[in-house]
């Protein structure tokens, strides 16, 4: 995150331009109180925004929707563009494998917060209520180029997100995905999304 004093200093004594990367969740707090995150944290994050907002030069974000939710909550005044940050742009080659390999987003900050995010809590009983899929845990230090070739499908049931880096790669691999875009994850959604890739499998 960009502190006040880090952002006088560039700005004022190093004379460099100031580019703020936002991710969904910051944007999120502007606006919201999630579950898991204290009142205190989030205020000190929009006192935060609002310290330094003056100095920034461009923000960045992945999303038409994360352009919409900034600029409704104020982030108008500096210029805010699109920017996909680090996507790979090549295809990978699929690799014939047994059973079924699902992944799913769990970062190593397992905090109350990030279940909220990205759905931890729906995932937890619908993993253990389906023992016969691989489940693969992805938590943003994986090599994926080694992943995608034997990935099946990919679930994110989200509650807020941006413009996911592992969403468009899976769908550049034509790796099927259930995703929330609209922050409302639905089970039974869920459900036959999962069902429909096991019956796929069964009969290929």
């Amino acid at each position: 995150e960009l502190g006040v004093i880090d952002a006088l200093i560039t700005k004022i004594i190093l004379r460099e331009r100031i580019v703020r990367w936002w991710l969904g969740s910051d944007v999120w707090l502007l606006w919201a109180f999630p579950r898991g995150r204290g009142k205190l944290s989030v205020l000190k994050h929009r006192l935060k925004y609002f310290f330094t907002e003056f100095l920034v030069d461009e923000n960045w974000m992945d999303s038409e929707r994360l352009f919409r939710e900034f600029v409704a909550n104020g982030g108008q005044r500096a210029i805010t563009r699109y920017h996909i940050h680090g996507m790979l742009t090549e295809k990978t080659a699929k690799v014939k494998h047994e059973g079924i390999n699902i992944a799913y987003y769990w970062p190593k900050d397992n905090s109350l917060y990030q279940e909220e995010v990205y759905g931890l809590d729906l995932i937890w009983p619908f993993i253990r209520s389906r023992p016969r899929i691989t489940w693969i845990r992805l938590d943003g230090t994986m090599n994926m180029r080694e992943v995608y070739p034997c990935l099946d499908a990919y679930i994110r049931p989200s509650r807020h997100d941006g413009g996911s880096r592992l969403i468009r790669e899976c769908r550049l691999n034509g790796i099927p995905v259930y995703w929330s875009e609209d922050g409302r994850p639905n089970l039974d959604e869920m459900e036959r999304f999962v069902d429909k890739i096991i019956q796929e499998k069964i009969h290929r």
